[in-house]
């Protein structure tokens, strides 16, 4: 998934009949999909880590009065 998507603007940046976009145009497309991919990641493993935590939390304290 990561690797197709992060492929389209790489085609289309060096596709020298691709004319729609300008050089920078391209470039800048290409990095946004990237930051946007890597930072769908990091959020996806952050709100997973805060849910173990939580879910840690919640069994401590239902042992801790239980």
């Amino acid at each position: 998934m990561f690797v197709q998507v992060a492929l389209i603007p790489l085609i289309a940046y060096s596709n020298p009949h691709e004319k729609r976009f300008p050089l920078w145009g391209r470039v800048f497309y290409h990095a946004l999909v990237v930051a946007f991919l890597l930072g769908k990641r990091l959020l996806i493993q952050l709100v997973s880590a805060l849910v173990l935590n939580k879910a840690k939390w919640i069994q401590g304290m239902l042992w801790l009065y239980g």
